[in-house]
């Protein structure tokens, strides 16, 4: 009986030769195509277009936050414009009323004082001494005094004659009774010497009175 071994021995030298299962490789990687099933390509667009779209969808955003922008903007301006408009008339009407205000002030002063504005220049004149002009007349009836009367006058004769006259003139007021019970008060200012026309120039201010206030002492 055949030992094993030669079984073995028997059954390699029947086996038929063949050639090695090796050839040369001369593939170029580099230069194959890429055969994977997900491209690296599409990886790298697919991240690009995520981009681009996130930045288009920014950019929407952005307008359409600017155009609501300007619309508040221009709504805001036409409010501006339209309450602009009411303002101004506002100041028309306010100033309107204040001038209205002022000459209801006026006549309601010019009615309360004590001599009215006639009979006090008809006086003025029935007592006024002969060296005695007035060059000026002013009645203002809105002081926040009270109503005052403003003379510019000048007085001739020698310096000191014209001088004495001019500064004693404020006593007419003073004494006169009519003008006792009209003027509440008469100072002389501004007593100056004209050399151009040898004259002396003065200035008297009065302060008028009125219904129930009583004379300043």
């Amino acid at each position: 009986m055949p030992s094993l071994q030669q079984l073995l021995r028997k059954r390699s030298d029947a086996e038929p030769v063949t050639a090695p299962l090796w050839h040369p490789n001369f593939r170029n990687y580099e230069r194959l195509p890429d055969t994977k099933t997900v491209r690296t390509a599409f990886f790298v667009n697919a991240v690009a277009g995520g981009i681009a779209a996130c930045l288009l969808l920014y950019a929407g955003f952005n307008e359409l936050k600017i155009r609501q922008l300007n619309q508040q903007i221009a709504e805001a301006q036409q409010q501006i414009d339209t309450r602009k408009g009411q303002d101004d008339q506002a100041k028309k009407l306010s100033q309107a009323f204040v001038e209205e205000e002022k000459k209801l002030s006026e006549a309601v002063t010019f009615t309360a004082i004590a001599m009215p504005p006639t009979e006090f220049v008809a006086l003025l004149g029935e007592t006024l001494p002969k060296d005695i002009a007035i060059e000026f007349f002013d009645m203002r009836l809105a002081e926040a005094a009270g109503p005052t009367v403003v003379l510019r006058g000048m007085a001739s004769g020698s310096p000191e004659q014209a001088s004495g006259a001019a500064s004693s003139y404020a006593d007419v007021f003073r004494t006169h009774p009519r003008f006792i019970a009209a003027v509440d008060k008469a100072d002389i200012t501004n007593v100056n010497r004209d050399t151009q026309r040898g004259v002396i120039t003065f200035e008297v201010v009065l302060r008028l009175k009125t219904p129930g206030k009583e004379k300043k002492s």
